[in-house]
């Protein structure tokens, strides 16, 4: 007796078991054959896929075997990427096993992808940059700090695919009253998240190509330097301080705090009177203070002097400290402590130290140094961050510089001219 059915490639190995078994299979798609002719033959599929290059039918790839390698392979495109892929096996079996299993993933991560919200997509993305040692425990943090403020309203409950302009619209709205560097980190996660979007078809168009962020209500507060009273009056009042060593370094050198709090005794170079800077203080993952193997930026590692008036305090500082860090041994003392000190120091709420470090550049402009120098010193990637953050003090000595200027070429070039 004769039986006609339809048999899938995808799922001969399971027919093959069936029919040695004497059952009857019966398939929905696929090619129909004589089950007497398979059966007997024993192949006659099988001799002519092994022979050959096969096409899939709905044009999903090839398979062969591969007999200088005795192995079976499959080609196919990922039909979410577009690229081309190999599957490899011992058997047939096996690689068609593989080929299902890759498909069905792909099916379900791309309907979770599709289902995923602004945020998800995000978090997903800085967990994988971090597991994938791409990004440091410090810039993870400071990621996820900027998502964060993605999370009021829709835009974490909505699919991506479903957000519109309108929505932006609001969200932007809502941030005007934080300050225009809590926006445009929230604005920059914000249009990583559209261009990941894209780059995984979830969605087809960027609406935020050409979208422009709010600007903040708030009055950008700007950083003051200490006056030289000022900065008089603080010097008497830090021999009191437990923090009185961190806020020397910084007067005298204008590091950064987190770098001063993850100094190490051999940091110190009392030979050549020179501080190497490599390290600093960050935060992980989750907001903790930890000593960071590198600086804050690229060009933040530097070997910078040791002036005569720091050198005698912290020669005799770091005497008892051969082998350790200087102040961040059993615990590591972050910026937001020695903040705290210094605004109850001095019983002024708006002083910080980074007003420390504004003061030192603020002497050396006024001393004469130039800005290219001051740049190297405070560890700037280029120079127009310099002048732009001391632009009010370049701009108070700028006639000064002009009468400096006009002597120079009166007495050396143009002798004679208007006294």
């Amino acid at each position: 007796m004769k039986y006609t059915f339809a048999i899938s490639l995808s799922i001969l190995y399971t027919i093959d078991i069936l029919i040695n078994a004497h059952y009857i299979f019966k398939c929905s798609d696929g090619f129909l054959i004589d089950i007497e002719s398979f059966y007997s033959s024993r192949f006659l599929l099988i001799k002519r896929r092994n022979s050959m290059a096969k096409k899939r039918a709905n044009g999903e790839g090839s398979i062969y075997k591969n007999k200088s390698r005795n192995r079976w392979e499959y080609y196919f495109t990922n039909p979410i990427t577009g690229e081309r892929k190999k599957l490899i096996g011992k058997t047939q079996a096996i690689v068609i096993e593989k080929y299902n299993s890759f498909m069905e993933n792909i099916k379900t991560v791309n309907t979770l992808e599709n289902n995923t919200t602004i945020t998800k997509l995000l978090y997903l993305n800085e967990k994988d940059k971090f597991n994938k040692n791409l990004i440091q425990s410090s810039t993870y943090g400071r990621n996820i700090y900027g998502i964060k403020k993605l999370e009021n309203g829709v835009l974490n409950v909505l699919p991506i695919s479903e957000i519109t302009l309108q929505h932006i619209d609001e969200w932007n709205y809502s941030m005007k009253n934080f300050s225009d560097s809590v926006i445009s980190k929230a604005f920059i996660q914000l249009k990583r998240a559209f261009d990941i979007a894209i780059d995984k078809k979830i969605i087809s168009t960027n609406i935020l190509k050409n979208y422009k962020r709010a600007k903040s209500f708030k009055k950008v507060k700007k950083v003051n330097a200490f006056t030289i009273e000022e900065q008089k009056d603080f010097i008497s009042l830090i021999p009191k301080s437990k923090y009185y060593m961190q806020y020397m370094i910084a007067l005298c050198t204008g590091m950064r705090m987190g770098e001063v709090n993850a100094l190490h005794y051999n940091d110190i170079n009392l030979k050549e009177k020179t501080i190497n800077i490599d390290k600093t203080i960050s935060r992980d993952s989750d907001f903790k203070s930890f000593i960071n193997s590198t600086t804050k930026t690229k060009n933040g590692t530097r070997i910078i002097p040791i002036n005569s008036i720091l050198y005698p305090v912290i020669k005799a500082f770091i005497a008892d400290k051969k082998g350790k860090y200087l102040f961040s041994n059993d615990k590591i003392i972050s910026t937001g402590q020695v903040n705290s000190e210094m605004k109850r120091l001095t019983n002024n709420p708006n002083y910080n130290t980074h007003m420390l470090r504004h003061t030192y550049a603020t002497r050396c402009i006024e001393a004469g140094i130039q800005a290219v120098v001051l740049k190297k010193l405070l560890g700037h990637g280029d120079i127009s961050t310099t002048l732009n953050t001391y632009v009010d003090v370049f701009d108070k000595y700028e006639k000064q510089n002009n009468i400096i200027i006009e002597n120079y070429f009166k007495n050396n070039l143009f002798l004679g001219g208007d006294n």
